[in-house]
């Protein structure tokens, strides 16, 4: 799913920028709506899918299984957010062609940056108890 919102939001900025939607003075207030989006989407599908995983998998795992599987989820959608919102940006301003470039570097940035956070979690919440 973090992949699918970066992906998204890398579309949105890149294709504001494309056509002239997002200048300088737009970044800040691009940035902070497209991680409120990626937060509030994070925190909507962490939620469901926590839920979900916390009652099928509960007399097996567990409270921790579903609340390690939500919370990844909500984090992971939130950093895909964000990154995707800054790279174009930032790739721009180093005369790389953010439509090229983004796509690519945000995939990889975000699934590395969400499973190194989600088994962490479990780590912690599943093997620490």
């Amino acid at each position: 799913m973090g992949g699918n919102v970066g992906s998204q939001t890398a579309t949105y900025v890149v294709r504001g920028l494309a056509t002239g939607e997002i200048g300088d003075a737009d970044e800040g207030a691009t940035i902070r709506g497209e991680i409120t989006v990626g937060a509030l989407l994070g925190l909507f599908y962490g939620a469901v899918v926590g839920g979900l995983a916390g009652l099928l998998f509960h007399a097996r795992h567990g409270w921790r299984f579903g609340a390690v599987v939500g919370f990844a989820m909500a984090v992971s959608m939130f950093v895909a957010s964000a990154l995707a919102a800054v790279t174009p940006l930032v790739l721009r301003r180093f005369k790389v062609d953010p439509a090229t470039a983004a796509g690519p570097m945000i995939t990889t940035a975000t699934d590395l940056l969400s499973n190194a956070f989600y088994f962490t979690l479990a780590s912690w919440l599943l093997l620490g108890s």
